[in-house]
């Protein structure tokens, strides 16, 4: 997880604020009444797993429950857009790099915490620590909880065999 942490000049973390959805993109979320229009609204935002439509169904449901969770908490927009840039960058980082989950999991309290001090240019204080513990405990629940399931649907490779059953290999890079 080392490629993003070096992004950042000073802590080698990225500033997430606004580095995924908007104020407008957020602000088209949250006018969404129904969970047919939010899905609508993140599906045209998340367009990279589009040849995957498995994927693309498993992304939009962690991301729509995110914003439930963003709505339930009172986020605010920068809150929202921060939120939903540290799941994101958390999972493509798992994906990418085939992560444990205990270096996942180093990745996104790094990232989170890098959120919740107000420390310019080192970082910015967008989470306050009940967020935090809020953001932490909901991650635990929601992602890591499952994180067998998503690193096996996003880093593995699915073919059948001729014997018909079903065979799983490495996906470098996918």
């Amino acid at each position: 997880f080392q490629s993003c942490l070096a992004r950042h000049p000073y802590m080698g973390v990225p500033a997430l604020l606004w580095a995924e959805l908007t104020a407008e993109q957020v602000e088209r979320l949250e006018a969404a009444a129904t969970r047919e229009e939010v899905r609508g609204v993140l599906a045209e935002l998340c367009t990279s797993e589009a040849k995957h439509p498995q994927r693309r169904e498993i992304l939009l449901e962690l991301y729509f429950n995110l914003l439930h969770f963003s709505r339930q908490r009172r986020f605010g927009t920068e809150k929202t857009s921060v939120l939903f840039a540290l799941f994101k960058q958390t999972h493509e980082e798992m994906v990418d790099l085939f992560l444990t989950a205990q270096q996942t999991w180093a990745f996104f309290k790094a990232l989170l915490l890098a959120h919740a001090v107000q420390r310019p240019p080192y970082s910015v204080g967008v989470f306050s620590l009940e967020d935090v513990k809020a953001v932490a405990d909901y991650a635990l629940d929601h992602y890591f909880r499952h994180f067998g399931l998503f690193r096996y649907a996003f880093t593995m490779k699915h073919q059948k065999s001729a014997a018909g059953g079903v065979e799983a290999a490495h996906e470098s890079a996918s």
